[in-house]
């Protein structure tokens, strides 16, 4: 059997073959990040479709499919035209509009509604902008033509005809409820999204619907809580940090959990037939501006792991750019203040403070 496994992510999209034992790489593209004002990140809907479609171009059997999670954007019913960009999840443009509801007093009940703070990051406030910017949105809606979403929704309707999304990404939208799975309708009152725009939530296996090339939708899950389960993170108690555009910590719990301090949020990991577990979630996003300078995505295990190593070279001139890192609310997004910024700094310096 051979399955395809394809990771829609943040820079690029990948794909790798597995058959008869052995893991083969197949592709991997990037895409363009779009930047049209500050603090606004897109990406083009017709730019990634377009590069899960040379994925798969690789036969397999079966077909599992990693999606970015909090990115979302709106399409057309009738034809799966996109009428929005992607709004990425590192888009901060409705900072104002979460401020607005957390300072009306909104925070507690979504917060009890979908164990999730009130915070740009999520998509509810990304889609009730839509909502309100996108000329088409509102008119769609009157019309019931309009579809909002996660890209995996967007992705699954124009590559197998489903409106769907798994329940683990929807775990991050803030408009499902933590407690029973479903939509929350008092959610998408609160951010401005109608419930009939969204898609239907599933499992994240099982039999997902076929695509272009044959083969069948077997998985499709949000990109950390995929990484949670291939690491090996199948039981209460295991956890796993990984590191790339964003770094993530996920720990698999015992049914739900929700802290009594800020901090690690719950979210669901996954849902099998017969089975579903809830992982708790804390999250940071490293800094991808300097990775040229520093070389190799390694150094962020090697600085974090054994940062009083004694081979780590001796502090050293920054070259004009102090850095210090910060944590800017949920979810603990870690940046990089810069003064003076050149292209000489040394290495070192930045992974010392993080």
């Amino acid at each position: 059997m051979k399955i395809l496994a394809i990771d829609q992510g943040t820079t690029s999209t990948r794909a790798l073959l597995y058959q008869e034992g052995a893991l083969t790489p197949v592709m991997q593209r990037a895409h363009r990040q779009i930047l049209p004002a500050p603090g606004h990140v897109e990406h083009d809907p017709a730019e990634l479709l377009a590069s899960l479609n040379a994925a798969l171009q690789t036969k397999g059997d079966l077909v599992a499919l990693a999606n970015q999670g909090e990115s979302c954007l709106g399409w057309d019913a009738r034809d799966c035209r996109p009428i929005s960009p992607i709004i990425v999840w590192q888009d901060d443009r409705t900072a104002p509009d979460t401020a607005r509801l957390a300072a009306a007093g909104a925070g507690p009940e979504v917060m009890a509604r979908a164990g999730l703070p009130l915070d740009p990051y999520f998509s509810a406030s990304k889609l009730g902008w839509i909502m309100r910017n996108c000329p088409e949105a509102a008119a769609n809606a009157r019309q019931g033509w309009l579809r909002l979403g996660t890209t995996d929704a967007f992705f699954r309707d124009r590559l197998t005809g489903r409106f769907q999304t798994d329940i683990a990404t929807a775990s991050r939208t803030s408009l499902m409820n933590i407690e029973t799975g479903g939509w929350d309708a008092s959610l998408c009152e609160i951010f401005g999204v109608p419930l009939a725009a969204l898609p239907e939530i599933t499992p994240t296996g099982g039999d997902l619907g076929r695509l272009p090339n044959g083969a069948r939708l077997a998985v499709s899950i949000v990109d950390q809580q995929a990484a949670l389960f291939g690491h090996g993170c199948h039981n209460p108690g295991t956890a796993k940090v990984t590191f790339g555009t964003g770094a993530f910590v996920q720990c698999v719990t015992e049914g739900l959990i929700r802290p009594e301090q800020p901090g690690p949020l719950p979210t669901v990991a996954w849902q099998l037939p017969g089975h579903c577990r809830s992982a708790t979630a804390l999250m940071g996003r490293s800094i991808r501006r300097r990775r040229r300078l520093i070389g190799p995505d390694r150094w962020v295990c090697s600085a974090i792991t054994t940062p009083f190593r004694a081979s780590m070279p001796p502090r050293r001139s920054t070259g004009g750019w102090p850095s210090c890192p910060h944590w800017r609310g949920w979810p603990a997004r870690i940046g990089i203040a810069q003064r003076g910024a050149r292209g000489s700094g040394w290495r070192w310096n930045m992974p010392r403070p993080i």
